[in-house]
């Protein structure tokens, strides 16, 4: 792209750190921060999500939640994002506590925010709390459960040795 003198702009910039993140490449990520800086990127909102998905994918948590915290503008997909990355790495009391602050802070969670709470209080061995973000879903926000939703819990249900429990919640959401 910089060979070709190709212009450089804030949603070139997140698209190629989304690549980074969905290839776990970090040091290709770093490098593309580099340049971020370098053009003055890291406070537009579409970066600033991007680089906390990145290093969160690619396993840096601390560095996404340092991130996370120095960016003056958050929206859904930023904490999805940093919730997301807590869920995949096995660190669902982080996650719940990232969604716990979301709600205070008054942004409204979506169904991709609350796959990956579901998710990760489902690899954190969180049965409660992973019933009571499902009805939360539910009950308080109206949103409709997706078949990702069904499978988070029916996973849950599973490694929490509720069989039967899992069974019946698949067989009837389909």
């Amino acid at each position: 792209m910089r060979v070709e003198e190709a212009e450089v702009d804030v949603m070139t910039m997140s698209g190629v750190l989304s690549v980074c993140a969905d290839l776990t490449a970090l040091v290709n990520g770093k490098q593309v921060y580099g340049l971020v800086i370098k053009y003055g990127f890291e406070l537009y909102l579409p970066v600033g999500n991007a680089i906390i998905d990145m290093y969160a994918k690619c396993g840096c948590m601390e560095d996404a939640c340092q991130f996370f915290m120095n960016i003056p503008i958050k929206n859904v997909v930023s904490w999805t994002s940093l919730i997301m990355g807590y869920g995949k790495h096995g660190l669902g009391l982080e996650a719940l506590e990232a969604f716990d602050n979301m709600e205070r802070e008054g942004t409204m969670p979506n169904k991709i925010t609350f796959l990956g709470t579901l998710y990760a209080c489902s690899h954190a061995g969180l049965f409660q709390k992973g019933w009571m973000t499902f009805n939360t879903m539910v009950q308080k926000y109206s949103i409709t459960s997706m078949m990702e939703h069904y499978t988070c819990m029916v996973d849950l249900l599973a490694r929490a040795v509720h069989i039967m429990e899992a069974y019946n919640l698949w067989s009837g959401c389909q």
